[in-house]
């Protein structure tokens, strides 16, 4: 290279240079005046909302959840809404409705799912008289329509205990004669395919024969207590205890 003499290459670059000095010294000068506050830099942001719970709920009675699978409700038209409840294995049950039978039912349920053959066995330890033909006992039932196949064992203040079953939806009812039955007295229905049969004990050690009947359940039934008041603008209240399901 002659003395005294850039080359090209190194001029281009002295150049280069200072251009982009020029350039960062003008933005580092514009650069407090082109800031945007945060608001308008970036949205802000909103905080979400939890997804909303669905409330699940178990049959709940006047005090409280009934224990494990059991549910609770008024079958039918009644005139007032019934209640449950357990405490120490003691079952205080209130329910309005017109009666069990005919060809549908107007009635206070407590029941749990059962699956194929099986029994209930209870004691009616006291109830209140609202008709002759107030009902409280054991029941087995397809589904909780009015108009329901069952079959059930029950005591009446007057009428004495009877078995009752119905073998078409929506069809008629049908008993057996009544036998006397004051409480406290015991009641137990008993379910081996299609045949229901009912017994009844006044101390529950000595079973006696109440009815049989055929009746084409479905495997998957609703097995329980009934309570009916025989009028249906009135509750009675029923106590049972020593309610087995087996």
């Amino acid at each position: 290279m002659i003395p005294g003499r850039q080359d090209s290459r190194t001029r281009l670059s002295n150049k280069a240079d200072m251009n982009t000095k020029a350039r960062n010294t003008l933005l580092a000068l514009l650069a407090p005046a082109l800031m945007l506050p945060a608001a308008l830099s970036a949205p802000a942001k909103t905080a979400a909302k939890p997804a909303a719970k669905m409330a699940i709920r178990p049959a709940l009675t006047a005090s409280g959840a009934l224990p494990g699978d059991w549910r609770t409700a008024d079958i039918g038209k009644v005139g007032v809404r019934g209640m449950a409840r357990e405490a120490a294995g003691s079952w205080t049950i209130s329910g309005a409705g017109e009666d069990i039978f005919g060809a549908a039912d107007s009635f206070h349920y407590v029941w749990r799912p059962w699956h194929g053959d099986g029994s209930i066995t209870a004691r009616v330890v006291r109830y209140q008289r609202r008709d002759m033909w107030t009902k409280v006992g054991v029941m087995v039932r397809a589904s909780t329509a009015a108009g329901s196949k069952f079959a059930d064992v029950l005591v009446t203040p007057e009428k004495g205990a009877e078995m009752q079953w119905r073998t078409q939806g929506d069809g008629d009812t049908q008993t057996t004669d009544q036998v006397r039955s004051a409480a406290p007295f015991w009641v137990r229905l008993v379910r081996a395919g299609d045949t229901l049969t009912g017994y009844v004990s006044q101390d529950g050690r000595d079973w006696q024969p109440r009815g049989k009947a055929t009746v084409a359940l479905p495997a998957e039934i609703l097995i329980g207590l009934c309570v009916t008041s025989h009028q249906n603008g009135a509750l009675t209240e029923a106590v049972v205890d020593s309610v087995t399901v087996e």
